[in-house]
């Protein structure tokens, strides 16, 4: 409670440590907490980024909670930590003009649990173009709004932060003036959002096709690296193809995804906001995201064409074999590798593809109100390419990934070493 008073709504027995476990001595446990404490204090305190205080979350930004878990395995927090939170994350932001805060960790654990270190995330959402003085000034707001209603966790992009131009940004802003933000701040916060969103959509076909060429050179990597294994599967050469795979996966998949999902980002925004000013009905949005065809949407489609006998299962699975229940997870089969995958699957509803009236909505007169350089037609494209490409480069991106937990569980069989026990390495020590 607010009194920090403890209510145990329920109490259970630990079935599950071994018995070689059960002498760990409270004063181990309580060891390991004080090294905790001291860690938190020390991050919570740390000076490298603007902001009093920093607060450690496991649903915004990136939210390792749903992507690896509440207590991943040792391999798989330190994958997603490589390819990602160590310093990806940002490098995709400061490229569209927001405040280049890396290198970064925006990851930590306290025990086996992931945390996102909001001070971190909150900084790198900040304009680049604005001073120093109020970038610091909206980084405390953030921490402190969020302190005082954390059941925002979730919702930072939409209730908290502002991270782009949209609808109701002029309302949203008035909040500051109540804390102590001058009207000349918050019209230099306005301005800095416009500009960084109009630059963001002017950008965007540039980087629509540079990220093309990335996952064109990912591609072709990949095959190379399959067409050396076949002289030699040698541990050392499956090692080096594990860096290289991991690497390019870093640099050609996971640097471009997070540049696109928060372009994604900024589309889901813009079109929110207009929904909330009531400039169109709340079934257009759904109606607008059905129409979308994406990997999601793709796999939902060809699953009901092998139900159907329109598709084969073996050419189903060369399209999705390398995806598996958990992306990080090397005890969890892909499906190419799973023998009752097609077990069991009874026809998915598919959301109709209705394009035609989505695009009837005339909002030419609204964004050129806000100062938006972007017509109707053009905006709804930004919007639905953005989401395609976000889940493209996702959808590719893990095939490296995939590629090399296979190849690592094959280094593990050639020492002897199960899939669980791989699992308990971290992938610094496995690439050493």
């Amino acid at each position: 409670t607010k009194n920090n008073k403890v209510i145990i709504f329920q109490v259970r027995p630990l079935t599950s440590i071994r018995k070689k476990s059960k002498n760990i001595t409270d004063h181990d446990i309580s060891k390991i907490v004080l090294k905790l404490k001291k860690k938190f204090k020390k991050l919570k305190n740390s000076a490298r980024v603007s902001g009093n205080k920093t607060i450690f979350s496991d649903m915004a930004d990136w939210n390792p909670a749903e992507i690896i878990g509440n207590n991943p395995n040792v391999l798989d927090y330190s994958l997603y930590d490589f390819l990602v939170m160590k310093n990806s994350w940002c490098v995709g932001r400061a490229k569209l003009g927001y405040q280049n805060i890396g290198p970064y960790p925006l990851m930590q654990k306290f025990g086996s649990k992931p945390y996102v270190d909001i001070r971190g995330s909150f900084n790198s959402l900040i304009p680049d173009k604005l001073n120093q003085k109020l970038k610091k000034k909206l980084v405390n707001f953030y921490l402190n709004k969020l302190n005082k209603n954390p059941h925002l966790h979730d919702k930072v992009e939409f209730d908290i932060l502002f991270t782009c131009y949209d609808f109701t940004l002029s309302n949203r802003l008035d909040e500051l003036r109540q804390h102590g933000f001058s009207k000349f701040e918050i019209s230099q916060i306005r301005k800095a959002l416009l500009k960084l969103t109009n630059e963001i959509i002017e950008k965007f076909p540039k980087i629509s096709s540079n990220y093309l060429s990335s996952t064109n050179k990912m591609f072709k990597n990949r095959e190379k690296i399959k067409s050396n294994l076949e002289q030699s599967r040698s541990v050392k050469n499956l090692i080096v193809s594990v860096e290289q795979l991991l690497n390019d996966c870093k640099k050609f998949g996971v640097i471009p995804f997070s540049t696109m999902a928060r372009i994604a980002f900024i589309g889901s925004i813009m079109l929110k906001s207009l929904q909330k000013q009531n400039y169109f009905e709340d079934s257009f949005i759904e109606n607008f995201m059905n129409s979308i065809s994406s990997p999601l949407s793709e796999i939902q489609d060809d699953m009901n064409a092998v139900i159907n006998n329109e598709l084969s299962k073996k050419q189903f699975l060369k399209k999705y074999g390398h995806l598996r229940p958990g992306t990080y997870d090397i005890t969890a089969s892909r499906y190419d590798i799973q023998k009752k995958f097609f077990d069991d699957v009874k026809l998915l509803k598919c959301n109709t593809k209705n394009a035609h009236n989505i695009k009837s909505v005339n909002l030419d007169k609204i964004l050129l109100k806000h100062d938006l350089k972007f017509n109707t037609l053009d905006f709804l494209d930004f919007i639905e390419s953005s989401l395609v490409k976000r889940e493209q480069l996702k959808f590719e991106f893990t095939k490296n990934l995939s590629y090399a937990l296979e190849l690592i569980a094959e280094i593990g069989t050639k020492l002897n070493f199960s899939r669980e026990e791989m699992a308990c390495l971290d992938i610094k020590t496995i690439l050493k």
